[in-house]
């Protein structure tokens, strides 16, 4: 009898997976292969180190015009916007991932999922897009295949509020419940939690995004701790507590590790996790950060945009905007940009932070700004999604 009751509850929960994903809409691209190249922004933040540089080599005109925008009826999380192959991916909090023509904003398809809301953009990775969904239904990571049209697998895990990171065949996320994931790309299947790898640690909820480079992984918690952890093995190598909860997501540049705690402390510091220089900017941040050879920018909750010395956190210049950014910082040659909460988009002269070009929405601006080629993408509470070039 309880062999039937679990065959029983294994079978309904098979079924709520089916129908759930497998719902409203599909997207099916006719292509014989989704061929990503160097230029596209194919993960959220750009990178695995979470850098946000744009790999454009096109220029961006210093007063550029309103393409085309249209409204998807709902709100954007955070990082809501991928792109490759002519085609924005939106990711947005009613569940669904819109597929857009970057010239026209012309609706090439879109996939509806039912536990309502998703956490990011997707994750551009061969022909499929991988992601996380939050929602009364159930809290899901899948990978969806464009060519095919279908679900290559789903799998249940905790909610997630951070962004996958994949590297090579594998998988890495995160969630609210400490768990610290490796699954593998092909199938979903779990190599190893790192909270049940390292029993005894006080894991608490992850909202910090982790960054990864060389087979490490670099992540904040709640519990104040910064870890690197060995990606092969989920194995706690090394870990620094700045004794204030870790929101911010981790970036990395030139071999250093940049991040905010809650105290408004910013870090950095080197890969065995050596503090190298930290700085107080009166305001914290939940975002990842932007570089060029000699500088870090950093946009912060009290509306600000920090340039600092990436050598000694001495700051070059701040611009103050008219709201609070949760957004992160893009940077594309010369120019840094960034939307706020009083509605504008700004181009920032990277050197100097004085204003090149800015455009006022009609709602505040949360999520964070793709580059992809000279076109800029930006997703407001106006529920619009934005094309300029």
């Amino acid at each position: 009898m309880d062999k039937f009751i679990k065959h029983k509850y294994l079978y309904i929960f098979l079924l709520s997976i089916i129908s759930i994903l497998q719902g409203c809409t599909t997207i099916k691209l006719n292509l014989y292969n989704f061929e990503t190249k160097e230029e596209d922004w194919t993960i959220p933040g750009g990178s695995n180190q979470r850098d946000n540089i744009s790999k454009s080599q096109y220029k961006i005109s210093n007063n550029p015009s309103l393409l085309w925008y249209y409204n998807s009826d709902a709100g954007y999380p955070k990082y809501p916007v991928t792109v490759a192959n002519n085609i924005i991916f939106t990711s947005n909090l009613e569940g669904y991932i819109l597929l857009s023509d970057i010239n026209t904003g012309s609706k090439i398809g879109s996939l509806y999922v039912n536990p309502k809301s998703i956490t990011s953009a997707p994750v551009i990775k061969d022909n499929c897009i991988l992601f996380t969904t939050n929602g009364y239904k159930g809290n899901f990571i899948a990978s969806y295949n464009l060519i095919d049209g279908k679900y290559k697998w789903t799998k249940q895990i905790p909610r997630c509020e951070t962004l996958l990171l994949v590297e090579n065949n594998f998988i890495f996320t995160a969630t609210v419940k400490g768990d610290l994931l490796k699954m593998h790309l092909e199938n979903g299947d779990l190599l190893w939690n790192a909270k049940t790898k390292n029993q005894g640690e006080n894991f608490l909820s992850f909202y910090s995004s982790p960054a990864l480079i060389d087979s490490i992984l670099y992540i904040g918690n709640d519990n104040g701790k910064l870890y690197k952890i060995n990606a092969n093995t989920g194995e706690i190598i090394k870990y620094l507590n700045v004794e204030a909860a870790i929101n911010s997501d981790i970036s990395i540049f030139n071999k250093r590790i940049f991040f905010s705690a809650n105290n408004n402390i910013f870090f950095c510091c080197d890969e065995d996790l050596n503090i190298i220089w930290e700085k107080n900017l009166n305001t914290k941040t939940i975002n990842s950060n932007c570089f060029d050879s000699d500088y870090i920018y950093i946009a912060a909750v009290n509306g600000a945009i920090f340039c600092l010395n990436i050598l000694d956190g001495n700051e070059l210049w701040n611009y103050k905007t008219g709201g609070t950014i949760t957004a992160s910082p893009v940077i594309h040659n010369d120019k840094i940009f960034i939307g706020s909460f009083d509605k504008n988009i700004y181009c920032l002269n990277k050197n100097n932070g004085n204003i090149i070009w800015k455009y006022k929405l009609d709602g505040r601006i949360r999520s964070g700004i793709a580059i992809w080629k000279d076109y800029i993408i930006v997703t407001s509470d106006d529920k619009n999604i934005y094309c300029f070039k």
